[in-house]
Order: structure tokens, then C-alpha cells, then sequence
């Protein structure tokens, strides 16, 4: 069951895991879009608004599919904020999955829903997080006895953190966890360069992103009850021979800011899951700094859905519309 949670974590909150990988420096806190403003490098007012269509490729898997319905959606904000007096930022996102499975002559439709909220502080302070939550309903797919099933589970998780330390809550409020319900304090966290989960996909825009990036940073794994070390890298830090390191999105209707883009030119980034349970790779495109009005944001993210025999589809986030206030 812990294999089971861990890989809905990445699949549906996007916390990646990956294997030790070299340890990352404030350098990478060089990208455009925090110093195109010096104030921003403190805590700038901001409040930004992004939307990501999701879209579904299924794999032929014999006695399972899932096909993606209307209103699946990917939504995240980002605004100047205030938390315990201190003057910092606050990303929420909203994430909704709906769709049907069918497992054998048996149809469910599901509508999977997913919030978050983090406080964190400016590029200055290397988006110290003070705190998170996450509120989850979400389905997943495991196998018993041979046979597949579907699991309903519900949950919320919050990070308290101080100068050092992270107290992480988890509460259960539907499904079978292995994971106890309770406080789990985890020491010394900001030692090296830590980021706190639900902020993982906005830090990256703050890095100092190039077709041979490759840093690694820790974050805690609230469902697997682990700090990891995560790593984001270029395909080029691989060694393998023609790879792809940067690519040109094709966008159909997406508008920044009232302004409709038709391509634009990203990074490709690999995220890689391992260490406890057996994940697939990330495929993650963000803009080059170039790349007019997108401060290096995501433009599209692909993932596998994974059962515990492997994965049944690809689900990719495409970026949508941009609103700005």
C-alpha cells in the first residue's frame, strides 16, 4: 500500500523522488523571470494566475483503462502574501481529474480533486517554505490477488516549519493507510537546499535553467514519511547520444496576459523516480528565458499513470492561459 500512495503522490501532487544525485547551490537561483525585478528577489508584489488543459494517452492494458472527461483542469496561483507577520509568497493549485475507469465489465467515473497551498520567501531566502497543506480525494489503481482494483482514498497533510525543523501532520478521512495518523518532525531540514513539496514545479522557474542543467535538492515525502533527495537534470547530463535538450511547443488558443502565443521554446527537464518504489520518467518543458513573457514557466508536463505492474497511460498538462493582476 505505501508503493501504492507514493506513486499517487507523483502522479497527482507532483512530488518527484529520485535517487542521490549532486548536491544543488544557491547558483541555481539565477533564472529570469525572479531577477527581471530586484525587489522580486525579497518578496515582489505579485499575483499570477496559470491554467493547464490535461489530456490522456492510454496504453493497451489488458483488464484496465481510463479515459479523461470534461473539466479536467490543472490551476495554479502565485501572489504576495503575508503568513505570521512576515511578508512572503503564497502558491495555490487545484488540481481536477475527472474520468471513467474500467476495470474488467465494471465502469467507474471518478472526479479526483486536489488542493494545495504553501507560504514561502523570496529567491533571497532560496523560497524558504513556513508552510504547506494538501487536501486530497483521490482513486488509484492496485492489484489483489492478481486482479486489478480500484481505492478510493482521502486525506489532508500540513508543514509547520521553524528556523530548522519541519513538523509534518497527516490525517485520513477515507481508505486504508499504512502511514499512521499523527505528527512526524523532521530535523534540520534547511542544512542543504531544501524545498518544501507543493512548491516543486514553481521553484524550477527560479533556477538558472540551460540545455545542460542538472542540480538535486531535498524535500520531504509526507506519504512515505522520508526526506528525499530530488534531482532535476537535462537530458544531456545522461551521456546518451542525441538527445533533446531543448524543444519548441506548438500551443493551440493559449494566451498570456490577453496575448495569444503559438509556440514557444523550452528546456527539456527529466525528473526520475526511484529509492523505495519504481517510478518512470518526467518529462518536463519550461520555458527558455528567451522566451518572450514566460519568466520560465512550465508549458507542459508529462507523466505516467503507474499501477504497481507499470503504467497504464500518459497524462500530459499543457499550458493553457496566463492572467495577470
Amino acid at each position: 500500500m505505501k508503493k501504492l500512495f507514493a506513486l499517487l503522490t507523483v502522479i497527482l501532487t507532483v512530488a518527484v523522488t529520485t535517487a542521490c544525485a549532486t548536491g544543488a547551490t544557491v547558483s541555481v537561483f539565477g533564472g529570469s523571470y525572479f531577477l527581471s525585478d530586484p525587489a522580486i528577489l525579497e518578496v515582489g508584489e505579485m499575483d499570477e494566475t496559470t491554467y493547464y488543459d490535461l489530456s490522456f494517452n492510454s496504453n493497451d492494458t489488458e483488464g484496465l483503462k481510463f479515459s479523461l472527461s470534461d473539466g479536467s483542469q490543472y490551476k495554479t496561483r502565485v501572489y504576495t502574501a503575508e503568513y505570521n507577520g512576515q511578508r512572503c509568497y503564497c502558491l495555490e493549485t487545484t488540481l481536477n481529474v475527472n474520468g471513467r475507469y474500467q476495470i474488467g465489465e465494471t465502469s467507474t467515473d471518478v472526479a479526483d480533486t486536489i488542493t494545495t497551498k504553501a507560504y514561502f520567501l523570496g529567491v533571497k531566502n532560496q523560497l524558504k517554505a513556513l508552510h504547506s497543506e494538501r487536501n486530497a480525494s483521490v482513486h488509484g489503481v492496485a492489484t489483489e490477488n492478481g486482479a486489478y482494483k480500484l481505492n478510493e482514498y482521502a486525506y489532508t497533510v500540513s508543514t509547520d516549519y521553524d528556523d530548522k525543523n519541519a513538523t509534518v501532520t497527516f490525517q485520513k478521512t477515507k481508505g486504508e493507510f499504512n502511514l499512521a495518523e499523527g505528527q512526524t518532525t523532521y530535523s534540520d531540514v534547511f542544512k542543504k537546499t531544501y524545498l518544501d513539496n507543493e512548491i516543486l514545479l514553481f521553484a524550477i522557474r527560479s533556477f538558472k535553467l540551460s540545455d545542460s542543467f542538472s542540480a538535486s535538492f531535498d524535500s520531504i515525502d509526507a506519504l512515505a514519511k522520508l526526506k528525499r533527495t530530488l534531482s532535476v537534470a537535462s537530458p544531456a547530463s545522461s551521456n546518451a547520444s542525441n538527445v533533446i535538450t531543448k524543444e519548441t511547443i506548438k500551443l493551440d488558443d493559449y494566451t498570456n496576459d490577453s496575448e495569444k502565443i503559438s509556440s514557444v521554446e523550452t528546456f527539456v527537464l527529466n525528473m526520475n523516480v526511484s529509492g523505495t518504489y519504481t517510478g518512470s520518467v518526467i518529462k518536463l518543458n519550461y520555458a527558455t528565458s528567451d522566451s518572450a513573457k514566460e519568466g520560465q514557466r512550465l508549458i507542459r508536463m508529462q507523466t505516467s499513470l503507474m499501477h504497481d505492474r507499470g503504467s497504464y497511460g500518459t497524462l500530459t498538462y499543457t499550458i493553457k492561459k496566463v492572467e495577470k493582476d
